[in-house]
């Protein structure tokens, strides 16, 4: 049973990765089938999307991170010696701004739709 659980550990790595059944088979050391079968199970399939989901989110931890480095040193650079650097850091930090911007007001439009889906479904 343990051969098994490291088997499906290897075959979630390689697919989360984005290889290929026959590339993931490889690396787990087991054919084609066996992988296409562990796919046509909906309970493999739910584990592969929360594998996947974790490792977009450690992902964006580490984007989080080099994020915080990447404006501060935008923000000193608006602070150089040269006219050019100042404007290209001033208009990087403002297209920045202008994006994350957008993408709050529409993940928060988004959010008060479905809250009110969801009121209307209780109204039902």
């Amino acid at each position: 049973m343990a051969a098994r659980a490291g088997q499906t550990d290897a075959i979630l790595e390689a697919l989360s990765v984005g290889l290929t059944i026959t590339e993931a088979a490889r690396r787990a050391g087991c054919s084609e089938r066996t992988v296409s079968r562990r796919l046509a199970e909906p309970g493999f399939r739910r584990e592969l999307n929360a594998y996947r989901d974790r490792g977009v989110a450690e992902a964006v931890g580490v984007l989080s991170t080099a994020a915080r480095k990447a404006v501060t040193t935008l923000v000193m650079l608006c602070d150089d010696e040269s006219p050019s650097v100042q404007l290209g850091a001033a208009k990087a930090l403002l297209g920045a701004l202008a994006q994350l911007r957008e993408s709050v007001t529409l993940s928060n439009r988004i959010a008060t739709l479905e809250e009110r889906l969801v009121e209307l479904d209780d109204a039902a």
